[in-house]
């Protein structure tokens, strides 16, 4: 006699059942003694079905405005796709200190006018003057590639 299965909408992340707002199938025990009452989970109803639709359908347009605007801002970056700062170097062409993701997005707002966080920007370590590959990413499809050129600043 094969086992009856009911089916759930999980409320939070769950490593082996799925992700929130999941249609998932289980057992009714589990269910009920586990997942319902921890409020892992509710019962699967057609209001929750439809607010789920909606829901998605309201994610679908927030995505959609962000890509058009990390769009934007690509074109804009790749634009000038060089940037130039200038630092104290020593006498070997050492900087003092270094240039950090920081300094990057400092950089690139005081050029651009435009706002990045740290966690989107990948750099190598700098310590000497030259020119870098820096790279950006703006989502988790939509990366740059920019060149940072530092120059020795003159006293």
């Amino acid at each position: 006699m094969p086992k009856k299965k009911i089916q759930v909408i999980l409320n939070s992340h769950q490593k082996d059942l799925g992700n929130s707002g999941d249609v998932v199938q289980v057992s009714p025990g589990y269910a009920r003694n586990y997942l319902l009452p921890q409020r892992i989970a509710e019962p699967l109803t057609t209001h929750k079905i439809n607010y789920l639709k909606h829901k998605a359908a309201q994610e679908l347009l927030i995505n959609q405005a962000k890509e058009k605007s990390a769009l934007d801002t690509k074109a804009q970056l790749e634009a000038i796709h060089k940037f130039s700062t200038k630092r104290r170097v020593s006498d070997n062409n050492h900087i003092f200190g270094s240039i950090n993701d920081k300094d990057m997005v400092e950089i690139i707002h005081d050029t651009t006018g435009i706002k990045l966080e740290k966690s989107q920007i990948s750099i190598p370590t700098i310590k000497t003057i030259g020119v870098y590959d820096i790279s950006v990413g703006l989502t988790s499809d939509i990366n740059i590639h920019l060149k940072l050129h530092i120059l020795p600043e003159t006293i």
